[in-house]
């Protein structure tokens, strides 16, 4: 059901727009010379020879005994560790260390405040996999073998729930890893047509992980479900507004170094519409930009931009 509910929401971002619609252009925030943002839709690891082998020239990003090991208690922990380093999979020592900085942040807000995180990917890591009509047939008569060397390295299992009326599998791979790298693999494959994370598309409470050397960055966005918008004459509405991204997002930038972590800045923003700011981001969000590209806002932004197709960002 949760893949049918990414694919039903990724099918109807990309619907077609009504009459009248028009196309809406964000504007890049200002950046600093030669700060070049990651791209958002090129793999920056999309080679082979990667060191851990190969599957019919596709280089394997991880080792068997790595994907076979425990995965980390704390699954959000795990996950924005991988995010941290921009990595394939956590290293389990950064992500005890997230799991430790994080209950220190959580320790300077109030009790009540929204404070969660779910990752760009579901727990378990898996992918919408949408095979040819061709592969199909095969897949059924049990000749469809393109991706049984992946599968087996990665341990995936194959959930057909919807390949009847859509042609696309799940993909569920029980390691938790980068499932964004990981579509790129299975793009390259003989019989499939297109690969999908699957994952949530909303807004709400979010943080996201950096690491600089020694030090550790995070930025918590503690937008709630719910946004009390008041007009110049002092009258306040609360609207039910996270579903398409939250109007009022509060962002607090933390920097742990050893076991201290303090706060360096906010940004309160209450909008007609985050998803379309009118003022620039200050400094500090650009110069964590490896950080704050992971939130949730940033994807319903690309998503926008890129009128309702969700670009994988690594």
């Amino acid at each position: 059901m949760r893949a049918l509910l990414t694919f039903l929401m990724l099918s109807a971002a990309c619907a077609p727009r009504a009459a009248g619609d028009a196309d809406v252009v964000l504007p890049e925030p200002e950046k600093k010379p030669d700060d070049e943002r990651p791209s958002a839709v090129v793999d920056p690891d999309d080679v082979p020879g990667t060191g851990f082998g190969e599957c019919d020239g596709v280089g394997l990003r991880a080792s068997a005994d790595t994907l076979r090991r425990p995965n980390f208690p704390d699954f959000r922990a795990e996950l924005l560790a991988i995010e941290a380093r921009d990595a394939f999979v956590a290293d389990h020592a950064d992500a005890e260390r997230i799991q430790k900085d994080l209950v220190r942040v959580r320790a300077q807000f109030p009790t009540q405040t929204p404070f969660d995180y779910l990752p760009l990917w579901w727990q378990d890591s898996s992918l919408l996999v949408r095979l040819t009509p061709a592969a199909v047939a095969d897949f059924k008569a049990g000749r469809f073998t393109a991706w049984n060397c992946l599968n087996a390295h990665y341990g995936a299992t194959i959930d057909t729930e919807f390949l009847a009326f859509i042609n696309t599998v799940t993909l569920h791979f029980p390691a938790r890893l980068n499932a964004n790298r990981l579509a790129f693999d299975y793009r390259k494959l003989q019989g499939i047509d297109d690969v999908t994370v699957n994952q949530p598309l909303r807004d709400g409470p979010d943080v996201c992980a950096e690491f600089s050397g020694q030090t550790r960055f995070y930025v918590v966005d503690t937008s709630s479900d719910s946004s009390t918008i008041c007009d110049a004459a002092g009258t306040c509405t609360v609207v039910e507004s996270c579903s398409g991204g939250c109007l009022v997002h509060d962002y607090t930038l933390f920097r742990a170094e050893g076991e201290q972590v303090v706060k360096v800045a906010t940004l309160h923003t209450q909008r007609a519409s985050d998803l379309f700011p009118s003022d620039p981001e200050p400094a500090w969000w650009n110069e964590r930009w490896n950080c704050v590209q992971w939130l949730h806002i940033n994807r319903l932004r690309a998503a926008r931009s890129a009128n309702g197709r969700v670009p994988p960002t690594r």
